[in-house]
């Protein structure tokens, strides 16, 4: 999408150190759609069979032939979310076929002392017949259109890429939980110190109860003041968010001390060779490293291939140091648009897309 990068030249984006906030408060906001050419037209997608099939056929890429691979129950969970708009799930659409899709998901953040509201936007993506077509810069004028009209003027992004104005990056850490397969598939993996992992027996991995939830929430809130920037959940998303769903997220929980990790699934998958590696991304977590190598020892009896965790917040700490994860090739940036917030490093964040 070489378009995006000069689109992203006449947008509201910065980076620096002077003057945090909102940097364009718009005004007279069209409630006309963004102009698409002759036979297209905007769609609103609540369908999520149909999203996970386009996104397991045309998103993310990464190096060689491996793709991001989606299960249907983490499509479905996002669509169900209580914060979900599909007003803000947006296809593009020509005739009966689905061109382009991208997705905008409403948080109550707290950043730098303010708590404030924002759209995080995710599954940017087009066919790719449809990608030297200028499409991306319409697919985010017509979500931030719609963002406008509800008065949400702030987002927040995630990509593989330096857009220019990044105020923070983050890598990507692994840890291998069956070498057997990358070694069989002649997948390199590098040496490493064994460390055995073992769930305790008080920790609870399902049939958890309200008191639970509220219990974890309550933590959650308590420890989050310590960053910059944190996503400040609702306890009715944080409870949806944290049920537990096969083949989409999981939660370990200390009923004793209320700390708990969740980390949700993505798989991926090579078309070449038609291998596929199971993978577990930590996600929001309260505690110490106990908790964390719980959760860990669960992946591994779950059958997951790879553990992969972020180098923010207080993963290096905690998980990455603790439990000898070895660096990734991937690194994610954090971009702000319309919003220039002066954040001082990844371990001051700890915001998350699922």
């Amino acid at each position: 999408m070489r378009d995006i990068n000069s689109f992203w030249n006449s947008q509201p984006v910065d980076v620096g150190e002077s003057n945090t906030g909102i940097i364009n408060k718009p005004k007279n906001i069209s409630k006309i759609p963004i102009e698409l050419p002759e036979g297209y037209r905007w769609v609103d997608m609540k369908n999520p069979d149909i999203i996970t099939k386009f996104l397991r056929l045309h998103y993310y890429k990464n190096r060689g032939d491996w793709y991001l691979k989606y299960s249907n129950e983490s499509i479905s969970k996002i669509f169900n979310s209580p914060a979900f708009n599909k007003s803000y799930s947006i296809g593009l659409v020509k005739g009966n076929v689905l061109y382009g899709y991208i997705y905008g998901h409403k948080h109550k953040i707290h950043c730098s002392g303010v708590n404030d509201t924002i759209l995080s936007v995710n599954f940017l993506c087009l066919i790719k017949q449809a990608r030297n077509k200028k499409f991306a810069p319409k697919l985010i004028e017509e979500l931030t259109r719609r963002a406008y009209l509800n008065g949400i003027y702030k987002t927040i992004f995630l990509r593989d890429a330096n857009t220019g104005f990044r105020f923070t990056e983050a890598q990507y850490y692994h840890l291998t939980l069956n070498d057997e397969k990358f070694i069989i598939h002649d997948i390199y993996i590098p040496k490493r110190e064994k460390i055995t992992f073992k769930k305790r027996s008080s920790i609870k991995v399902s049939e958890f109860t309200n008191e639970d939830f509220l219990k974890m929430h309550a933590v959650y809130q308590k420890n989050f003041f310590k960053f910059d920037l944190y996503d400040n959940i609702s306890f009715d998303e944080f409870k949806y968010m944290m049920t537990p769903l096969n083949n989409c997220n999981y939660t370990v929980f200390d009923p004793n001390t209320g700390h708990f990790a969740s980390f949700y699934t993505i798989d991926n998958y090579n078309f070449t060779t038609n291998v596929s590696i199971k993978k577990a991304y930590l996600y929001y977590w309260v505690g110490d490293s106990d908790i964390i190598r719980d959760t860990i020892a669960y992946a591994k009896e779950l059958g997951f291939d790879m553990f992969d965790v972020l180098k923010i917040g207080e993963n290096e700490s905690y998980v990455i140091d603790k439990f000898n994860f070895t660096v990734g090739s991937g690194t994610l940036y954090y971009h702000l648009f319309n919003w220039k917030q002066n954040i001082k490093g990844s371990c001051k964040v700890n915001f998350l897309l699922f």
